[in-house]
């Protein structure tokens, strides 16, 4: 670990005991010494286990989940609120900083929106550098708060003391339709995105 380096984020394989590996995620710091020599590090280790589900980045459920969610909502019929939004231009912050920072950002990101969102809904990584909800409630206003905090967040965001300016686009879609399939309700909010 580099000295200049206050916390680290590393995504890695372990092999467990039946010799399968299983991905991981690092997230600690380094605590320095009064002469600023590292002196120990305090982290978690984290094992990514039912990798079909859930992102090893953001450890968020991942698009098979939000399917199976938007199906079992139009099963017990019930209204569905959905909004997907994607981060712009993402591969020029990957290219300035790295893929180890961008999957740090990426990771942040999925916490700030969390935090947004609180228990009013479900995040979801949809892949790459899109994101889907499925909110509890059907207010329509909210869903307009709740992107423009995102928005709002993300304009602002930093990590590690350097501005990190990330756009972000979004759509939503709203039905009660429950003979309309999940997969058609998910091409619809594709289509929002555009």
């Amino acid at each position: 670990f580099a000295k200049q380096k206050e916390s680290f984020f590393l995504n890695f394989q372990l092999r467990n005991a039946k010799g399968e590996y299983v991905p991981c995620t690092c997230k600690g710091k380094m605590i320095c010494d009064e002469a600023g020599n590292p002196h120990i590090f305090i982290g978690s280790l984290t094992a990514h286990k039912g990798e079909e589900e859930n992102d090893a980045v953001t450890d968020l459920p991942k698009l098979q989940k939000f399917l199976s969610h938007i199906s079992r909502t139009k099963k017990n019929n019930k209204e569905c609120l959905l909004m997907a939004f994607e981060l712009n231009h993402f591969n020029k912050v990957n290219a300035l900083y790295g893929y180890d920072l961008g999957n740090r950002i990426l990771y942040e990101t999925a916490k700030i929106i969390r935090g947004i969102i609180g228990s009013s809904g479900v995040l979801y990584r949809l892949g790459g550098t899109d994101f889907g909800i499925v909110f509890f409630d059907s207010c329509i206003e909210k869903i307009r708060e709740v992107f423009a905090q995102i928005r709002d967040a993300l304009a602002d965001f930093s990590l590690d003391g350097s501005a990190i300016n990330i756009e972000v686009c979004g759509g939503a879609i709203y039905t009660k339709n429950y003979k309309v399939s999940y997969n058609t309700v998910y091409s619809y909010l594709l289509s929002a995105l555009e």
